[in-house]
């Protein structure tokens, strides 16, 4: 029963609070609600300063004294991953001994030609119009 009275009483609370979040609210001004929601952060502001001081803030900025290295740090990450990069696109000759690489047995690829481009004028529009004569007759398009 000890526990029962305190929860009950918690949930009547929390249905009185969202009939009115529900209910009351939606038909408030926004500038009351806005100056209400103002009022209470500023009590919220003053009763958190008033129990934990200032001194909690300036423990807490300790790494703003970092900001002057940022730079610094910046361009040694850029530095690191430029290398990184350089490092990665060597071949597998730099990274791993020349046996190690025919062990793999990996097959060489075919070449790859550069697709024909250009011609004349009527050329691709030869090519266009036989293009679109196909798409008519397999129905892709139509004429409507």
């Amino acid at each position: 029963m000890e526990l029962f009275i305190p929860s009950f009483l918690a949930f009547l609370i929390l249905l009185l609070v969202g009939a009115l979040a529900f209910l009351v609210l939606p038909k408030f001004a926004p500038l009351i609600l806005v100056s209400g929601s103002g009022a209470v952060l500023a009590i919220a502001l003053y009763i958190h300063i008033s129990r934990f001081g200032t001194d909690e803030y300036e423990r807490s900025t300790w790494q703003n004294n970092l900001k002057k290295y940022g730079g610094f740090i910046l361009i040694g990450m850029i530095l690191l991953l430029a290398y990184g990069f350089y490092a990665l696109n060597q071949g597998p000759s730099s990274l791993i001994s020349a046996a190690a690489a025919a062990a793999v047995g990996t097959a060489p690829l075919p070449p790859v030609a550069a697709p024909a481009i250009g011609g004349g004028f009527q050329t691709v529009a030869r090519t266009a119009g036989l293009r679109l004569k196909e798409l008519f007759r397999s129905g892709r398009i139509s004429h409507d």
